[in-house]
């Protein structure tokens, strides 16, 4: 824990080459360490290309909570986290005004 904050309050969003091998190995990792992990799938391209290959590894890659996300997906939840963010720091601006006003 940093600062109040733990590992599940990080988020590791990861793509590369390959799929199967490199980009497993680094979400299975991130996944097991506690962070919130993503895998973009435009983003990679795995050796192994069987239909049954990709299914299996999507599978266990399912099992140990990795979200796979498409760009689009990511892109609209960065957007709609980004104006939650601002959002509350409005919030935070406005309490604290508040507090020096009174």
């Amino acid at each position: 824990q940093r600062e109040g904050r733990s590992l599940d309050d990080l988020e590791l969003t990861v793509a590369g080459l390959a799929l199967d091998i490199c980009v497993r190995a680094t979400a299975l990792d991130a996944a097991a360490l506690g962070f919130k992990t993503q895998i973009i799938l435009e983003g990679c391209r795995a050796v192994d290309q069987r239909p049954e290959a990709l299914r299996a590894l999507a599978s266990e890659l399912k099992q140990a909570g990795i979200e796979l996300v498409s760009e689009r997906e990511l892109a609209l939840s960065t957007s709609i986290a980004r104006d939650r963010a601002n959002a509350t720091e409005t919030v935070q601006v406005g309490r604290t005004r508040g507090r020096h006003q009174q």
